[in-house]
């Protein structure tokens, strides 16, 4: 995995390979710096130090070096700015491409795979990989500065005397070694940790997205318990973590100091034995505090460095898991506006134990309409879901106009394809974002027009901003009956050829429906149309009716004629009560 993170560090910063690369010379540079400005600095004392005597003789003596000095200074000063300016150049637009690409790539899997995962849960590990991978670049960045510096401070200990190197080198082997071993534990944990998290967030956006529901319960109480059940481990594994932190800081802590007092005497005594001048004495001790600082703010860093790990190898496990449904390489697009739709010998499972189609055959007209009648779990959805390909077949091929929907892109697909589900989905958006969802480039007018067709237009002018009205989460502010008419108007502005009504009328009151109804007429003139209902009045009006029984289609034809058959249809027709098809164990 750690693998795969490094891969996909590498093809995020590709694109800006110019800009990494001016970067890293200002880091150098920045290195640099670290390690001239005390050299620079012990070459002005030992001038000092060393001069005639004359105060004249001073300046002279020592200018060359304090030019250096402020011009390493000057330098400096632009390659951090520089740092600082390739830095908002790159991360950005890093956090940027990470966010569109993961949520590219999710929104084309299956609809099997949501059903699966928390959207929150998901959510929050877009949100983990493209923070974490900028957060790691940034400690690289430091990371690489810092070791730099200590690379180019090796020979400058080395020519102030060999008895520093030894000790300096010895001093950072150890540190890296302790920093080494507590790491093959401290990843682990990490990653442990960060999917605790995840799991919590993606608890916690389920339980505020069914607020109504936990309410209407009085399941507050059994919520937080539940919630707090996973909050506990995430407690657990981040202590757990932290401690082995601790640990590892500890061992740290007690190297840095013993090296900070074993230098600090090396230095007196090769003083005092006149082995070094009083610039070297300040030179390596700054340099030597230099370093000192910097590895002890990396240790500190390795915490967040190593969390930062461990949620990005968590979060890369959304891209790991194959597409279920995925376009063929020579994937048409489909383009008419005449479609009609076969099964042929289609089979379909949603799992091994159980098999909802054999060898499936329908045909259906181009604009004919076609209503889908049987008790839930009989298969009318799952036909439905199929035309759109949000399941695959196992044999089979569905064709639209004679061409198999695997050789269709799935976008022209399904832009070819208008649902009106019985729970729309809606946006928390304005009213005419959700209405021009249909069709994002349409005006004004031609979303009125749509609204009014849908009989919709009415209320919308009565809310506070009429058209621009934020509806909530998924339309909560608005009533059942509202949210349909609004799903019923975004079909209109759609104006695709197939048109899928899954029990579009059952969330409104018989006056309502009955206000609408023509305009699903007229919506569905023009259309191949599939309707599902339990409320068999509404299919009255198809021109064939498809009668599911456990996935086998065991009556079809008119409304009519149906009821003369006196078969299965004629019977639910008989048992509705108030116009609706009573459940039924079956599935």
């Amino acid at each position: 995995m750690m693998h795969t993170l490094k891969n996909y560090i590498y093809q995020s910063i590709q694109p800006y390979w110019k800009l990494v690369i001016f970067l890293t010379i200002c880091l150098l540079y920045g290195s640099m710096f670290m390690v001239l400005s005390p050299y620079l600095l012990k070459q002005i004392i030992d001038a000092a130090s060393t001069h005639d005597g004359i105060s004249s003789n001073l300046w002279p003596h020592m200018s060359t070096w304090v030019y250096l000095y402020l011009g390493n200074w000057a330098i400096a000063m632009v390659a951090f700015r520089g740092m600082d300016w390739a830095e908002f150049k790159i991360y950005p637009n890093i956090r940027k491409d990470i966010a569109l690409s993961l949520l590219n790539y999710l929104l084309g899997q299956s609809h099997h795979y949501f059903q699966n995962n928390f959207s929150g849960n998901l959510s929050n590990r877009i949100n983990d990989m493209h923070n974490g991978i900028v957060g790691i670049l940034r400690k690289i960045d430091h990371a690489f500065f810092n070791i730099m510096m200590i690379i180019i401070a090796i020979p400058m200990f080395f020519f102030t005397h060999t008895s520093i190197l030894i000790l300096f080198t010895a001093w950072v082997t150890l540190f890296f070694l302790v920093t080494a071993r507590f790491s093959r534990d401290i990843l682990p944990l990490t990653t442990e940790f960060a999917e605790h998290k995840s799991q919590l967030n993606g608890q916690i956006v389920d339980t505020l997205s069914n607020t109504s529901t936990v309410r209407s319960f009085a399941n507050e109480a059994f919520e937080q318990q539940r919630i707090g059940d996973v909050c506990q481990g995430v407690v657990q594994s981040e202590q757990t973590m932290r401690k082995k932190i601790l640990m590892m800081r500890m061992w740290q802590d007690i190297l840095s100091a013993l090296a900070l007092a074993t230098m600090f005497y090396l230095l007196v005594q090769l003083f005092s034995q006149n082995l070094i001048t009083i610039g070297d004495f300040t030179f390596v001790f700054n340099l030597f505090m230099n370093v000192f600082v910097i590895i002890w703010q990396l240790s500190g860093q390795y915490a967040e460095f190593s969390e930062e790990i461990g949620k990005c190898t968590q979060a890369l496990e959304i891209i790991k898991e194959t597409r279920e449904i995925e376009d063929a390489d020579d994937a048409t697009v489909l383009n008419t506006q005449s479609v009609e739709i076969a099964f042929e010998n289609v089979s379909f499972q949603y799992n091994a134990d159980k098999t909802l189609f054999t060898e499936k055959n329908v045909h259906i007209e181009s604009r004919e309409k076609v209503g889908l009648v049987g008790y839930s779990g009989s298969g009318k959805s799952t036909f439905a879901n199929l035309i759109s390909r949000l399941f695959d077949t196992q044999s089979g091929h569905i064709k639209i106009n004679g061409i198999p929907i695997k050789q269709l892109t799935q976008s022209s697909l399904r832009h070819h394809i208008s649902v009106i589900p019985q729970d729309p989905g809606l946006f928390h958006r304005s009213i005419y974002d959700n209405i021009s969802y249909g069709n994002p480039e349409a005006s004004l007018e031609d979303v009125i027009h749509a609204a009014k067709l849908a009989h919709c237009h009415e209320f919308i002018q009565e809310l506070p901003e009429d058209y621009q009205t934020m509806i909530g989460e998924r339309g909560i502010k608005l009533s059942g009956g509202q949210r349909q008419r609004i799903a019923i108007a975004r079909a209109f502005l759609e104006k695709a050829p197939i048109l899928i009504l899954d029990e579009a009328t059952s969330a409104l009151d018989s006056v309502t429906e009955k206000m609408i109804q023509d305009s699903l007429d007229q919506l569905m003139k023009d259309h191949t149309t599939i309707v599902i209902a339990h409320r068999l009045s509404t299919l009255a009006q198809m021109d064939r009716i498809l009668v599911f029984d456990q996935g086998v289609i065991i009556e079809q034809g008119s409304h009519e004629s149906l009821l003369n058959k006196n078969g299965a249809y004629a019977k639910m027709w008989q048992m509705q009560s108030g116009g609706f098809l009573p459940e039924d164990g079956n599935t």
